[in-house]
């Protein structure tokens, strides 16, 4: 089983009090017996909401990092103890038995790149395999959300996807990507979507009219077998 918490976001589920957000994103991940930290925001913020929803930090196994951008690493140097880092651009990197870093996300759909930062080869994600499919982490899309999800179908040889959480990278997207990486989206047959982070609101509701999206923020608990 995997059990999922979100620790830096954008925003903050409405019925969770004395956490607080800002712009970045870190999650806590337990999964086969190993404590993981997915991205650390920018600040000590995580450390600050993990005492409010009692997660205990101070036995981590592994800080798995996304990309290099400060949203994401910046609270890194506030974290003490004995961990590993594992980060890109590189192979995969299996965390777990279940639980795979991406490395190096391979660019097969072209209107999925982020315009931006569409070039960033340290940009990653990870796959859980949960009993009834992949779930995707995702820490900022750079490499785009569809790209991200047939990279890990690829790598745990896997085609089901059950769930998406994280930053999609949809902030201003053209009206082209967007519908297309709706279509890609409707296309999984997903649970659940996560949109996080880097995800707009006005993308939100597009993808909200056509896709199971879900409320996502600090706070946030989730559990998959």
């Amino acid at each position: 089983m995997m059990k999922l918490q979100v620790l830096v976001d954008n925003n903050v589920m409405s019925h969770k009090e004395g956490l607080r957000g800002e712009h970045g994103l870190s999650m806590f991940i337990e999964a086969d017996n190993k404590k993981i930290l997915f991205d650390t925001g920018a600040t000590d913020l995580f450390l600050e909401n993990a005492k409010v929803m009692q997660v205990d930090l101070k036995k981590i196994d592994i800080v798995a990092l996304s990309h290099h951008h400060y949203d994401h690493t910046g609270g890194l140097k506030y974290l003490h103890g004995d961990f590993k880092v594992v980060e890109g651009p590189g192979e995969p990197v299996w965390l777990t038995e279940r639980l795979v870093f991406l490395g190096t996300i391979d660019r097969v759909f072209t209107f999925d790149f982020d315009n931006e930062y569409g070039d960033l080869l340290d940009d990653s994600a990870l796959a859980y395999i949960s009993s009834d499919g992949l779930v995707i982490i995702t820490g900022c899309s750079h490499s785009g959300i569809c790209n991200i999800v047939e990279y890990a179908k690829k790598i745990t040889n896997e085609s089901r996807v059950v769930d998406i959480l994280g930053g999609l990278h949809l902030v201003e997207p053209s009206q082209d990507r967007l519908n297309e990486t709706i279509k890609y989206l409707q296309g999984l047959s997903l649970n659940k979507l996560h949109p996080g982070h880097c995800s707009d609101f006005q993308s939100k509701i597009a993808m909200a009219k056509k896709l199971p999206v879900k409320d996502y923020g600090v706070g946030l608990s989730i559990e998959h077998l």
